[in-house]
């Protein structure tokens, strides 16, 4: 609706000012409106889906953040640091879930992967589970 609004602001602005104008000059004013209309009608689906990946960028950038964590952590960590990033991953696992839950995703596909993979913390699953998870994300590629 905002972009409805705005593209009848910018027409009503060119409106006026092509009030002056000539027959031929109005013509071609509308059919370049025309024009503008149709490549915006092209562009509104593409942005809408960058506006659909986009709440998924948050969780990616702190699993970002947590898996090079672990890596300058070490296989050498103490378990206490182990548990607390097992915890933070957990908590990065569950944000994505509930963002998969708003997008409308299969449910079936993250339970499948907690099933598959186990629930909780720790067993080296953790971090596959997540990843299992992250192909939830649906993504349609149109082919032409």
């Amino acid at each position: 609706m905002k972009t409805q609004t705005t593209l009848l602001f910018f027409i009503l602005i060119l409106t006026a000012l092509a009030s002056n104008a000539q027959p031929q000059d109005i013509r071609s004013f509308v059919s370049a409106a025309a024009d503008a209309r149709r490549e915006i009608g092209l562009l509104l689906p593409a942005v809408q889906k960058v506006e659909e990946a986009a709440i998924f960028v948050p969780v990616i950038e702190a699993a970002r953040k947590l898996a090079a964590k672990t890596q300058q952590a070490g296989s050498g960590m103490p378990n206490t640091q182990y548990e607390a990033l097992q915890r933070e991953l957990a908590q990065v696992e569950a944000d994505l879930v509930r963002l998969l839950g708003v997008k409308k995703a299969p449910g079936a596909c993250p339970k499948a992967c907690s099933d598959a993979l186990g629930t909780g913390l720790g067993g080296g699953k953790g971090w596959n589970r997540f990843i299992c998870k992250l192909g939830c994300i649906p993504i349609h590629i149109q082919r032409q």
